[in-house]
């Protein structure tokens, strides 16, 4: 009777046993996918001419406005609600350093708006110089200094000349009751319910640093 083995031996059946193990996920990588083709970008001289050339979209920052000039009807719409402003009301100017009032005005006896207020500010400017009464004397004395650094040599005796009651093409103006802060940064009644009207000087980037400011 012929013998059969009751087992199999690994030796014979099988051949030598291969270990599979399974790579860490974070060693699998995707199959191979059809790629687009890359398209070269352009260069720069090319990319300053495609956005010169194309419509610029971004309107210029309202603000601030430079009181030198004539307000413009929309740069003003765009930058200053046009508050309603009641009679009798006190309206102070100030400098962006809240450190004192430069002047003060009032809306008189009959409701006025803050676009109305702008453009009286404006003429302020161009117009000889009023000294208000009531004006600190350390304040009259910060307008004088202004004044003859801005005219030099001559500064001195046109404020004498001024003070005479002569006014003089080149005397003082409500420039100078400004001492140089031209540009207006807003208009709004603050938390203490008072009408404020803030103004600062030019400025410009500074050759040595230019993300520092001097005054111009």
């Amino acid at each position: 009777m012929p013998h059969y083995p009751t087992s199999r031996s690994t030796n014979v059946s099988q051949g030598p046993r291969v270990s599979r193990q399974i790579p860490p996920l974070h060693l699998l990588e995707p199959p191979q996918a059809p790629r687009m083709p890359s398209v070269p970008l352009p260069s720069g001289s090319q990319g300053i001419q495609t956005i010169s050339s194309g419509v610029n979209t971004t309107a210029p920052d309202p603000l601030p406005i430079d009181l030198r000039s004539d307000p413009d009807r929309d740069r003003l719409a765009q930058a200053i609600p046009n508050y309603s402003i009641p009679p009798a009301s006190m309206i102070q100017v100030l400098p962006t350093t809240r450190d004192r009032v430069l002047i003060s005005l009032t809306s008189g006896d009959r409701p006025t708006t803050a676009h109305a207020l702008v453009r009286e500010l404006h003429a302020i400017i161009h117009a000889p110089l009023s000294l208000p009464q009531g004006l600190p004397p350390d304040a009259r004395q910060a307008v004088f200094n202004f004044f003859v650094r801005r005219r030099g040599p001559e500064g001195v005796q046109l404020w004498k000349s001024f003070l005479a009651g002569h006014q003089h093409p080149r005397g003082p103006t409500g420039a100078d009751l400004l001492q140089g802060h031209y540009l207006l940064w807003g208009l709004w009644k603050d938390d203490r319910s008072r009408w404020v009207m803030e103004v600062d000087v030019p400025r410009v980037p500074r050759q040595d640093n230019p993300t520092r400011m001097y005054n111009y």
